[in-house]
């Protein structure tokens, strides 16, 4: 089973392709909160890297409102757009 530093792996190479794989990305991030693991801030920026800026800023709302709040996080991750 994978662990989070194997799914920043595989975000972090959708992040290095040309051109970026940023739906991929997504759909593995999305995999990854779906299997309970609980991303680190390193998986967040390299997820943030893969999307780009318009996706990125997207779902930093959607993970502020449904994911960061619900899980009562104590961790603060800022993404630069």
């Amino acid at each position: 089973k994978p662990d989070v530093i194997s799914w920043n792996s595989a975000i972090a190479a959708c992040a290095s392709a040309h051109p970026r794989a940023g739906p991929e990305a997504e759909k593995m991030f999305r995999e990854l909160v779906a299997s309970g693991l609980v991303p680190d801030g390193i998986l967040l920026t390299t997820l943030a890297r893969a999307v780009g800026p318009e996706r990125r800023r997207l779902l930093c709302e959607e993970m502020e409102s449904k994911w960061l709040e619900s899980k009562g996080t104590k961790q603060v991750v800022v993404v630069v757009v």
